[in-house]
């Protein structure tokens, strides 16, 4: 159930209020006058949960202030499912969210029941120890902004008890536009004076309650975990580079030894093997990228020494090779996604992008100016406009070309990665690893960008190598990469 709350809180509606908690005792200012039911939204509520020493209700949110909160300020998921193993180290993200135009002050602070539980000793955030189990943890998020934080369970050889739980109490408080906190460990205090003054000064306030449950890894379908096996080329010590094919459940790889192979990522069986030679003189070529071209049943290599290899991965045999960029490693390929007969090559040495036609024996019908004194590498093409495609050059700026375009139509400052988010069929985002100032010290940016505006609309921070980024081409999925080598998967349409 949520209580509805008249006068000084404009009609709040609470849940879960926690006795000794400085919220609850704001709460106990204000009149309560009727109770309605809880709101249907289901990452608000959460069922069955044990009540301990400092919980007076059943329920599990609070929520003060103006009823956009709700779709304003978020925490999610509210249960943290982590599939025990023995002598492993478990990792499960919250992410926490601001759509306001406002900073938010978040505080996570332990409901400890009992000092001396396995699993306040066991939870980690961030991956350190907390020096007091019980202390409240203080995080700022940014205005559009979305926090990961990353609750760990350390590795353990026997279980905690069946059914464990551990709860956290997470207060987050729109501090206005004119409250600037520029780093996250200043010692903001969550007391009865600053919940007050926060509440006169008409700022929202959201507070939801975290459970830590400890589950069987057979049954936690929440929480997914795949062990990746490496899989390597013949002489690893050599540079790898990789492909994935659009429809089948292959992975290309080549190396700077020369040699590439077909692999099946759900088998893990190898499919082929072969080395990239050139056709005059059988000399091995340095693989520097690499694509499927599936609509062919080909894939394309460039060297070292510029050139492209064309070879028909089912019988291995060369269809084409040609000089790309002279004397020049290629560093990026990309073939077009909608079966347009188009290769985009590319040089960090070559100041040009070139765009080759392979129905016209591999003509060079285009070629782009990259306006630096280097070249490009990741290319992209976009699948929600296929005459266009991106780059990103060594100034560290994302640039967007049209195909029957010299110059760049369109140019992100301060980016170093990119892939373009599909939304629907009439929005143009694009999610770029940003060197803007971090959402919180210490954490990297993720930044979606609407490509008609071009402005930022939403922040993803978190700590991990945001340079590794992959958007789902036709569902509003994007991947992005956390600490310890775990990989997070987005709803982008909620920030989930």
């Amino acid at each position: 159930a949520s209580i509805n709350v008249s006068k000084s809180v404009n009609d709040a509606q609470l849940m879960s209020v926690s006795a000794a908690s400085p919220v609850s005792k704001l709460v106990d200012d204000v009149q309560l006058v009727s109770v309605s039911a809880a709101p249907s939204s289901p990452q608000h509520v959460i069922s069955s949960v044990p009540k301990g020493p400092r919980e007076t209700s059943s329920t599990e949110t609070l929520f003060l202030g103006s009823s956009e909160s709700i779709k304003c300020l978020d925490v999610y998921p509210l249960e943290l499912r982590f599939p025990w193993e023995p002598n492993t180290r478990i990792t499960c993200p919250v992410t926490l969210t601001n759509r306001t135009d406002h900073c938010v002050g978040v505080w996570i602070t332990p409901i400890c029941q009992d000092p001396c539980s396995d699993l306040h000793f066991l939870v980690l955030w961030e991956g350190k120890r907390r020096e007091v189990p019980c202390s409240t943890l203080y995080r700022r998020v940014g205005a559009h902004s979305t926090l990961v934080l990353q609750m760990t369970m350390e590795e353990k050889q026997l279980p905690p008890p069946p059914r464990k739980v551990g709860k956290f109490e997470v207060v987050m408080i729109d501090l206005g536009s004119e409250h600037v906190l520029v780093r996250s460990d200043l010692k903001v205090k969550l007391n009865y004076d600053f919940l007050k003054s926060m509440k006169e000064s008409g700022r929202e306030i959201h507070r939801a309650m975290l459970r830590a449950v400890i589950c069987d890894p057979s049954s936690c379908q929440a929480a997914m975990t795949h062990k990746l096996v490496p899989v390597t080329s013949t002489q690893s010590e050599y540079r790898s580079f990789i492909d994935a094919h659009p429809t089948e459940t292959w992975i290309l790889m080549g190396d700077t030894k020369g040699w590439v192979s077909v692999w099946n990522y759900q088998t893990q069986e190898r499919m082929m093997v072969m080395k990239v030679t050139k056709v005059d003189t059988g000399e091995t070529c340095s693989v520097h990228s690499i694509k499927f071209i599936a609509g062919e049943q080909w894939f394309a290599a460039g060297d070292d020494d510029g050139w492209v290899h064309v070879y028909a991965y089912t019988t291995k045999d060369k269809i084409k090779e040609f000089e790309a960029h002279r004397g020049k490693a290629i560093d990026s390929l990309a073939v077009h996604p909608m079966g347009r007969p188009f290769l985009l090559t590319s040089s960090a040495n070559d100041t040009s992008i070139k765009l080759w036609d392979w129905s016209k024996n591999w003509m060079c019908t285009q070629t782009f100016d990259v306006l630096s004194n280097r070249g490009v590498f990741r290319l992209k093409w976009n699948r929600g406009d296929t005459n266009t495609f991106s780059g990103v050059s060594f100034d560290k700026k994302i640039k967007i070309w049209n195909i029957d375009s010299t110059y760049p139509v369109t140019t992100l400052e301060e980016s170093y990665n990119n892939d373009y988010l599909f939304l629907g069929s009439h929005e143009r985002l694009m999610v770029t690893a940003c060197n803007q100032e971090p959402l919180v010290e210490g954490f990297d940016s993720a930044c979606i960008w609407d490509l008609q505006t071009e402005k930022r609309v939403h922040n993803l921070g978190m700590r991990g190598d945001t340079s590794v980024i992959a958007c789902h081409p036709t569902l509003p999925l994007l991947a992005t990469l956390l600490e310890y080598r775990i990989v997070c998967l987005w709803d982008a349409r909620t920030y989930r």
